[in-house]
């Protein structure tokens, strides 16, 4: 599948997309930059992987969106140490009834729990996971689709790198694949 064919599929397919530009090497560069100075409010890093693996694969487009787009089964925020402990993580609506009435977790919010028995081994840090795309796979010749959210610093960056207006309340998505017979994923 060529871009243009993957910026139609998503176009007819997903709902709430406002429109797509293919995410270039000059922009995507300067966000990989400012996403590896993201700190949390609270001090901890911000380890946006699923930027990074966006950022490797090798057609990346950006999505600006009207709605979330995204309905992920898996948790895609985790506070870990440099061990890779989980000491806490965001719930997906679909994890919440299994930790709910648990004794061993604190509710942090609605939807973040923190697991007091696990000690850390060093700093921690806030990971953001890669999150799924199922609307571009293997039938279309698309391989390791991932998406991504930006930091909120990024997103600014990429805004008004593409002349969308930062009053328009709209989320930026970025969708990264690999095309069979291509070549090989970016290095990062």
């Amino acid at each position: 599948m060529d871009t243009q064919a993957a910026i139609c599929k998503i176009m007819n397919e997903v709902e709430g997309v406002a429109s797509i530009v293919v995410f270039e090497d000059p922009i995507a560069d300067r966000i990989r930059d400012e996403e590896e100075t993201v700190r949390s409010v609270a001090g901890p890093d911000v380890i946006n992987m699923a930027f990074t693996e966006t950022y490797s694969r090798e057609v990346r487009l950006c999505m600006f969106c009207e709605r979330s787009i995204s309905k992920q089964e898996t948790s895609t925020l985790t506070l870990e140490d440099r061990e890779g402990n989980i000491l806490g993580m965001i719930l997906t609506k679909s994890m919440i009834p299994e930790y709910q009435g648990r004794e061993d977790i604190i509710w942090v919010s609605e939807d973040f729990i923190m697991f007091p028995g696990v000690v850390p081994t060093g700093d921690e840090r806030f990971i953001l996971k890669p999150m799924s795309f199922p609307v571009l796979n293997e039938n279309d010749g698309c391989y390791d689709v991932v998406m991504s959210s930006p930091a909120p610093s990024s997103d600014i960056l990429i805004k008004r790198h593409y002349g969308v207006s930062l009053n328009e309340e709209l989320s930026t998505v970025i969708v990264g694949f690999n095309v069979r017979g291509k070549g090989r994923s970016r290095k990062t």
